[in-house]
């Protein structure tokens, strides 16, 4: 690891303790946030992590070259949508819900995606990725419907309320 040049992270979110507990172990390395969901073919934002970063959540960088960003409102929350040429051709059959469909378009050619995730931009320009507009979370790279679990819980006749957290991955 001290002699790592890159490191590359994407998929979850990276706050500065990680890129701190990284760094202790490979000093030496270069830290890349990438974003960016299957369905724009992965990496359409990258940010590389200061040596002293701001602390907290990391931002995800600006677009890639041919991406581009539009945050939706809907008065409360921005949701993140990204255009690109290089962006999926669609989901094989049965293998999403129509809303899914219906939020990746292909027009010519550029893919457009309307992700389920928050965004804003920070004070420098820079894409923050602030969580989720669903009740979806990432659970060792799977993701996990915690409405769901909350839901088939109350199903069970021995449980009055049911509340469904994401807890830290331990050890």
């Amino acid at each position: 690891a001290p002699a790592l040049r890159w490191s590359l992270f994407a998929g979850e979110p990276l706050y500065s303790r990680h890129v701190a507990g990284w760094r202790a172990i490979a000093p030496g390395t270069r830290v890349l946030n990438l974003y960016g969901p299957a369905e724009t073919t992965l990496a359409k934002f990258a940010y590389e992590v200061p040596a002293d970063p701001a602390p907290g959540l990391q931002p995800v960088g600006r677009p890639l070259p041919g991406t581009r960003l539009r945050l939706e409102s809907d008065g409360t929350q921005q949701r993140i949508v990204i255009e690109t040429a290089d962006g999926s051709l669609g989901y094989l059959d049965g293998t999403c819900t129509p809303a899914d469909a219906r939020r990746l378009t292909r027009d010519g050619t550029t893919t457009r995606f309307v992700t389920q995730d928050r965004g804003l931009i920070g004070a420098d320009g820079d894409l923050i990725v602030a969580g989720r507009l669903d009740s979806l979370v990432k659970r060792l790279g799977s993701f996990v419907d915690v409405a769901a679990v909350e839901a088939a819980a109350a199903e069970l006749a021995e449980v009055r309320a049911a509340c469904c957290v994401q807890l830290p991955v331990s050890g």
